[in-house]
C-alpha cells in the first residue's frame, strides 16, 4: 500500500472522480489500517509544507509567464 500511495498520491490526497464528485482519501481509507498508515506518512507537515511551497514557487512563475501573454491591445 505504501508503494501505491508514493507512486500515485504524493501531493494529491483529495480526488475527483466524475463530474464534481470529490473524495478525501484520509477519510474514505481511515477504516484501512494500511492505507491510513501510508497515506499519513505522506500527509505529514513536512511533507504539506513542501508542497505548497514547490505550488506557490511555480504559481509565482507561471503568473510572470502569463502576464507576457496577455496584454492590452488599445484600439
Amino acid at each position: 500500500m505504501r508503494e501505491i500511495v508514493d507512486k500515485f498520491f504524493p501531493d494529491n490526497w483529495v480526488i475527483a472522480y466524475y463530474m464534481g464528485i470529490h473524495v478525501d482519501l484520509s477519510e474514505v481509507w481511515d477504516e484501512y489500517k494500511a492505507a491510513k498508515l501510508a497515506l499519513n506518512n505522506t500527509t505529514d507537515m513536512a511533507n504539506v509544507k513542501m508542497t505548497q511551497q514547490r505550488h506557490l514557487t511555480n504559481l509565482t512563475r507561471l503568473l510572470k509567464d502569463l502576464d507576457n501573454y496577455l496584454t492590452e491591445v488599445r484600439a
